[in-house]
């Protein structure tokens, strides 16, 4: 049950990344985009199917994480959105890349919680 809900939100979070790029959100730091914009398919090679409610619900959960690092929005954003590597967003927070890994963790934990709670 935890798996599948970890799996859910990471799920939803790819497809939030994809959402925020197609609706030109900022990206609270300039970077260059790896992925072509014109893919539309989740982690699991699935086409999007996100809807604004539900992404809008996602964004307002990363939002919130900025209460317990500032850091973390912006490493969601440049993960999930930009389609970074963990070494590439190390680089440019100046943040251990192990670390970068193991907070891209939590934003999915976070982000099941957060879905949880909501429904």
């Amino acid at each position: 049950m935890q798996l599948d809900l970890r799996e859910q939100a990471e799920n939803d979070l790819a497809q939030w990344g994809l959402w925020a790029r197609e609706k030109n959100l900022p990206t609270l730091k300039s970077q260059n985009l790896v992925t072509s914009r014109s893919v539309k398919l989740d982690i699991n090679g699935c086409p999007l199917v996100i809807k604004d409610d539900y992404a809008q619900v996602l964004d307002a959960s990363i939002a919130r994480m900025r209460h317990l690092d500032p850091t973390y929005p912006l490493i969601a954003r440049q993960y999930f959105s930009l389609g970074l590597s963990c070494r590439v967003i190390a680089q440019s927070t100046k943040i251990n890349k192990d670390k970068v890994s193991s907070i891209v963790g939590e934003i999915v934990s976070w982000v099941a919680c957060d879905l949880i709670k909501a429904a």
